[in-house]
């Protein structure tokens, strides 16, 4: 029997996303989140990625977003549109990539609850990911504020996990 491993929060930057959070959040990503990406060609080259994976033939991963959170940067309007391209991108990458991607976590608008547990169902039911991904802190919210309590109930029914970026 084989033994897989699964890195759960594996995270990318795919160039359609990456290129809507950067255009609309401009300033706003002048800080290490705007910048570190370039240290780390893995999140948008997946040559390189590819050529790490390749030296763990038994891990797979779990794609994720990496930061900043949509909510630290954008308004409501462009987070809403941003985890939409980031979530379609990484649904693609893992129909596109089976034996490397074994599927994605969505990325939510925390600013806009209603439209983070609408992107949730649209992720889970028509995109097939196997959770959400959430921060910490939603904009000085900590994660146990009232508005946050839907989601966490969405997805007990749905009996998916949240993961939960410090």
């Amino acid at each position: 029997m084989r033994r897989m491993m699964i890195d759960v929060f594996s995270h990318v930057l795919p160039p359609r996303y990456l290129e809507a959070r950067n255009e609309r959040a401009g300033k706003r990503l002048a800080t290490q989140y705007g910048k570190y990406f370039h240290a780390n060609p893995g999140l948008t080259s997946l040559d390189v990625r590819f050529r790490t994976m390749d030296k763990f033939p038994d891990a797979v991963q779990l794609l994720t977003i990496a930061g900043p959170n949509l909510e630290s940067v954008l308004e409501p309007k462009d987070a809403v549109e941003c985890a939409r391209i980031a979530n379609d991108e990484m649904a693609e990458l893992v129909a596109k990539y089976p034996d490397r991607f074994c599927g994605a976590c969505a990325c939510l608008p925390m600013n806009d609850i209603d439209a983070a547990l609408a992107e949730t169902d649209r992720a889970i039911n028509d995109l097939r990911f196997r959770g959400v991904e959430i921060f910490t802190d939603h904009n000085g919210r900590p994660v146990d504020a009232p508005e946050v309590l839907p989601l966490y109930e969405k997805m007990a029914r749905y009996n998916l996990p949240i993961l939960l970026h410090p």
